[in-house]
């Protein structure tokens, strides 16, 4: 299924540090790419969420959606703003309608301006190009690689590799 939904984002948002598992970045990007500039509030329906990501009713239930929901409510992202350091989270309240199977995301409003009318350091692209990837890891390189692509040049330090992806606890012998 083709899914035309297009991403625009601060680049300040793809060098953010921050970890999301693979279902809650396909929820949130999915809510980011339905914002309105005028209501912090996204719905996201079960049905939805299982079309635009062409899972079975099997594999992705309302449960198992809750669940995601829900350990997306508790995670940060770690950002550069000018001179500051910015730690914030992405949503800051949930509803759960259990009888129509809807997830109601209230978006942090201090992210809008990383993603509603970006005109200049951004990077887009169309989510369906990332539906395949099976690692956070491997959309977050894919992002660097898009945002670096006019230049054909990207580099980066393993320890900065690291950071982007919060990583700072794992995979030591890797350093």
């Amino acid at each position: 299924m083709e899914n035309k939904a297009l991403i625009k984002q601060d680049n300040r948002v793809i060098s953010a540090s921050y970890t999301l598992e693979m279902a809650e970045r396909r929820l949130i990007f999915l809510a980011i790419t339905k914002l309105q500039e005028k209501s912090d509030i996204v719905k996201i329906s079960l049905e939805e969420f299982r079309n635009f990501y062409g899972f079975s009713k099997k594999t992705m239930t309302f449960r198992n959606l809750k669940r995601d929901t829900k350990f997306l409510f508790d995670r940060v992202i770690h950002y550069l703003d000018g001179r500051n350091e910015v730690y914030t989270r992405w949503v800051y309240k949930i509803i759960f309608d259990d009888k129509t199977q809807e997830v109601y995301l209230y978006l942090n409003p201090a992210l809008f301006p990383y993603f509603l009318d970006v005109k200049k350091n951004y990077t887009s692209y169309f989510l369906d190009e990332t539906n395949r990837f099976k690692s956070i890891y491997s959309i977050r390189l894919y992002e660097q690689l898009k945002r670096f692509k006019k230049t054909g040049f990207f580099k980066i330090s393993v320890d900065n590799y690291r950071l982007l992806h919060d990583l700072n606890d794992k995979y030591h012998e890797y350093r």
